[in-house]
């Protein structure tokens, strides 16, 4: 009795995690329920597959599968599978979003073995080969300087750590403003490519920053006050995430030219935000790659990077080379401008 018991009540506990996570997009849900709740759903659902297949049990089976088929159904920018092969395009460009963390593993590494060059990091963007566009995130005068000079961009705008970098001049160029403080930024240039202005955007939403929170609250003697801070900070972080995205979706919708959207988003592909922009703009990485895309370093299968743009734009190859000279990975696409 006692196992049955257990496995139905797993059953049930799972069903719940896959209702919360189905609502997310419906909801304005903490983005640390969402991700507990999606971390919690892909655990339980993978032990009832599991018993599943050892017991031959047709509903755990079943249910398990639906599971996963449902959390792909409503979330298509989990997983792509999408290696479609392309005709190169006398018209082709290649877009670079990378969030740099100001490149301290060249600037400011506390350990000389482990430092890295400027050389290793030029040497890297000229493997990939000539990027007219590059959107970068968490940038500062130490680190676009020398992209800016050794790089041949001589074409740069940017605004509180966001920045864009051109080989061609800026037919226009601004940033947008949020109704509150933060070290976020999005800044934005119209560029004219085979004789068609196109508007491009880097972007740079407002992180949960839980490691430097934990650390700041460790200071409180108080565990519970610790954790309930927290979590309150979660919230408020993930509600300044969708007035930043509304605000640069407004901005999009006022944009006479077709759209290329990059960016550090600090959120999932099950999260609202990622709902919101998924349903205006087409995500290049589901339309050209394979797999999860994992775009944050420190957490495997995590995308929080993307590379977004006007549905009629044809995307042509999705890249994301393994380096580490930052947290994140950069991303690539060659677009058919």
């Amino acid at each position: 009795m006692n196992k049955p018991f257990w496995r139905n009540s797993l059953f049930l506990i799972n069903t719940l995690f896959l209702g919360i996570i189905l609502l997310i997009p419906f909801s304005h849900l903490s983005s640390l329920i969402q991700i507990i709740s999606f971390v919690s759903f892909i655990a339980t659902n993978s032990v009832l597959f599991c018993i599943g297949l050892l017991h031959f049990n047709k509903l755990y089976l079943i249910g398990s599968i639906s599971g996963f088929f449902l959390l792909i159904v409503f979330f298509p920018g989990l997983i792509s599978l999408s290696n479609k092969d392309t005709i190169k395009s006398s018209k082709e460009i290649t877009i670079m979003s990378y969030n740099l963390n100001y490149l301290r593993s060249i600037f400011v590494s506390k350990d000389k073995k482990e430092a890295k060059s400027f050389d290793a990091f030029k040497a890297f963007m000229q493997s990939v080969g000539t990027v007219p566009v590059l959107c970068v995130q968490e940038t500062s005068s130490i680190s676009y300087r020398p992209i800016a000079s050794q790089l041949n961009y001589p074409y740069y705008f940017g605004h509180k750590g966001t920045m864009i970098f051109s080989k061609e001049p800026f037919k226009a160029k601004g940033y947008l403003t949020y109704p509150h403080t933060t070290d976020n930024s999005c800044t934005w240039v119209n560029l004219a490519v085979n004789n068609k202005i196109y508007r491009f955007y880097s972007v740079h939403l407002e992180s949960n920053k839980f490691a430097y929170k934990w650390k700041e609250l460790a200071r409180t003697t108080n565990v519970l006050e610790r954790i309930f801070s927290l979590l309150k900070y979660w919230d408020q972080a993930e509600e300044r995430r969708l007035i930043q995205a509304q605000i640069i979706l407004n901005h999009i919708e006022e944009s006479p030219y077709p759209t290329v959207v990059t960016g550090d988003f600090n959120a999932p592909p099950f999260s609202k935000i990622y709902s919101l922009f998924s349903k205006k703009l087409s995500d290049t990485f589901i339309e050209n790659s394979v797999g999860l895309g994992q775009t944050y370093t420190k957490i495997p299968g995590l995308r929080i990077d993307y590379l977004f743009k006007s549905p009629f734009i044809r995307s042509l190859k999705y890249r994301r080379p393994k380096v580490d000279f930052s947290d994140h990975y950069p991303i690539l696409i060659d677009l058919e401008l």
